[in-house]
């Protein structure tokens, strides 16, 4: 047996006590997740989604459908942190082949989306879009594309700071992006240089940074600023451009 031979068989030997070990731990915290649910025990929910979330990676196929399980029975719960806490564990909770536990993530985070518990919440609304962004999986796009039209600007503009997220994303996907950001700054941005309409001027005040923010991290261009100007950027360069930065 020569010596690279060795060596693997060495590896595989090392890893089968510290697999089982790591796979062992991920079924304790799941253990101790429902028995937390179970119970009602919030301690345990948030302490043991977090766990689950840092050892994601240890799980197996299995383990890691029924963690997304227990992760759906937290975000019903009536407690807020519970539900925050996992929806800020969950962007852990991704890949597999064609990332398919993105995906699953991804649907757990957009039903959110319409509740009233979230809708009555800014702040959670905006950890629920940061989060559903960072998981970055194209199932996402188009619920926070959408929500560039949502009523309540705060929530628009936690939206347009989400989708910075996708600045890896194939340029197919950014232009869609881009243009859905560039349609709400240009509209507000027209609306707020009427100088009796306030309450323009202050959802461009809300939406100037986050949005600009994006536009920066999904271009790469840093040396453009306001909406007529990124507008024109697109018209002549970014439309028709094969790839971006």
């Amino acid at each position: 047996m020569n010596t690279r031979i060795l060596i693997i068989v060495a590896g595989l030997m090392l890893c089968v006590p510290i697999c089982a070990a790591q796979d062992e731990a991920v079924a304790e915290a799941m253990a101790g997740l429902k028995a937390g649910q179970k119970g009602r025990i919030s301690a345990d929910q948030i302490h043991f989604i977090k766990l689950l979330g840092e050892k994601w990676e240890s799980a197996d196929e299995k383990q890691k459908k029924a963690i997304h399980s227990l992760a759906k029975k937290n975000l019903k719960s009536r407690d807020k942190d519970v539900r925050q806490t996992t929806v800020e564990a969950l962007p852990k909770m991704k890949g597999g082949k064609k990332d398919k536990w993105g995906d699953s993530a991804t649907k757990l985070l957009v039903p959110l989306i319409k509740l009233k518990t979230t809708e009555n919440d800014v702040t959670y609304f905006g950890i629920v879009l940061d989060s559903i962004g960072l998981i970055g999986h194209k199932r996402g796009i188009q619920p926070l594309t959408k929500l560039l039209k949502y009523k309540d600007f705060d929530v628009v503009a936690a939206a347009g700071l989400a989708l910075r997220h996708y600045k890896d994303s194939d340029i197919k996907q950014k232009k869609e992006i881009v243009k859905e950001i560039l349609k709400m700054y240009s509209s507000i941005d027209g609306q707020a240089r009427d100088p009796r309409n306030t309450t323009a001027q202050r959802r461009y005040a809300k939406i100037t940074k986050p949005f600009e923010t994006s536009l920066k991290a999904l271009t790469g261009v840093k040396d453009i600023t306001n909406a007529p100007n990124w507008q024109r950027w697109w018209n002549n360069t970014g439309k028709k451009a094969k790839s971006w930065g």
